[in-house]
């Protein structure tokens, strides 16, 4: 099984690229130990049409279009806050 994080927008240099890159080491670890494949990050920039609706058409397409035939979780700060047990229970 391969691991995908899709992201939109770039994460720059700094506290927030150092953890994420803290956790992927992490993980690597641990997915194969269970045969799953090493995480890849891709992250795609923000889009720049002028309409928040034509960037958000632009970004989804990127996103579906990267993730066709897999199980796709998406995660928006305006959703449900869940805790590690229950994402972990969703997937």
């Amino acid at each position: 099984m391969r691991l995908q994080l899709l992201a939109i927008g770039r994460l720059k240099a700094g506290p927030e690229r150092d953890l994420l890159e803290r956790y992927r080491t992490r993980l690597d670890g641990l997915a194969r130990q269970h045969g799953l494949s090493a995480l890849d990050i891709v992250e795609s920039p923000e889009g720049r049409e002028r309409s928040a609706a034509a960037r958000l058409r632009g970004e989804a397409a990127f996103l579906l279009g990267r993730a066709e035939g897999a199980l796709l979780v998406a995660f928006d700060e305006r959703g449900a806050a869940l805790s590690s047990d229950e994402v972990a229970g969703r997937l």
